[in-house]
C-alpha cells in the first residue's frame, strides 16, 4: 500500500497560469489540491523507507520551483466526525456511533483534542491516520493509503523547520550568519532525520537544503 504525506504550501496561487505551468513541469508528481482555503501538496511514496527523505526532498523543490512559496508543514489531516463523514460518504450519526463505542467494535481511536466551546459546546477531533487506519481494518472503507507516523511527522516537521530557522538567519544576516545561527540549540532531531536517509538519497536530500544556503555551514 502507498504511503500519502500532504505539505502545507504558502504563498502558492493555483488560479496562476504561471503557477499551473511550473507545476506540471517540474511538480506533477505532487497532488495539489486546496483544503479550507490552504494549499495542500500530497507527496506519494512506494516504500515506508523512503518516506521522509521524499516528503523533505519534495518539499525543497516546491519552494525552488514556486517563487515566494514555502512549505509551512506536513500536515497530520486531524479531522472531525463531519469531515470523516465526507470522506468516507456516511452519515455523521454513523460515525459519532462508532465513536462513542455505541456501535461497532468500541475501539475506535481516541481523540488527539477538542476544539470549540461556548454554548455550541465542543467537538471532538482524531488524526485521519488512525482513522482510516481503523476503517480498513473494521469496515474496509479506508482510502487506500498508509500515512506517516507520529515520529516521522515530527522528523519531517523538524526538518522544515530547521530550514525556515536558517533562512530566517540568511536573510535578517546576509551570507555571514553568526555561529549561533548555524548551530542553533535544539538539534537534537538531526540524528534521526540523518537515519531516516540511506546513501545516494541522504546526500541528494542534504545537497537540496544546503545549496539553498551559501556561507551557512549546515552538518549533519
Amino acid at each position: 500500500m502507498q504511503l500519502k504525506t500532504t505539505l502545507r504550501v504558502l504563498g502558492v496561487d493555483l488560479g496562476d497560469d504561471g503557477t499551473i505551468a511550473s507545476i506540471a513541469s517540474r511538480l506533477d508528481d505532487l497532488v495539489w489540491s486546496v483544503v479550507d482555503g490552504r494549499v495542500c501538496a500530497a507527496v506519494i511514496v512506494d516504500r515506508p523507507g523512503d518516506l521522509v527523505c521524499r516528503v523533505v526532498e519534495a518539499a525543497r523543490r516546491i519552494e525552488q520551483c514556486l517563487r515566494g512559496s514555502r512549505v509551512d508543514r506536513a500536515d497530520e489531516e486531524l479531522v472531525g466526525v463531519s469531515d470523516i463523514a465526507a470522506r468516507v460518504k456516511l452519515n455523521r450519526e454513523t460515525i459519532r456511533s462508532w465513536a462513542t463505542g455505541s456501535r461497532g467494535s468500541g475501539d475506535f481511536p481516541a481523540p488527539v483534542g477538542s476544539i470549540g466551546g461556548g454554548q455550541r459546546g465542543t467537538s471532538k477531533i482524531w488524526r485521519w491516520a488512525e482513522v482510516n487506519d481503523w476503517l480498513d481494518k473494521s469496515y474496509a472503507l479506508g482510502d487506500g493509503y498508509k500515512y506517516a507516523t507520529q515520529a516521522e511527522f515530527a522528523e519531517i516537521n523538524a526538518y522544515l523547520a530547521r530550514s525556515e530557522y536558517l533562512m530566517t538567519a540568511v536573510v535578517q544576516n546576509g551570507p555571514s550568519v553568526p555561529s549561533s545561527f548555524s548551530n542553533p540549540p535544539n538539534t537534537s532531531w538531526r540524528p534521526r532525520v540523518a537515519a531516516s536517509f540511506t546513501g545516494q538519497s541522504q546526500g541528494r536530500a542534504l545537497h537540496a537544503l544546503t545549496s539553498q544556503f551559501q556561507g551557512v555551514q549546515v552538518g549533519v
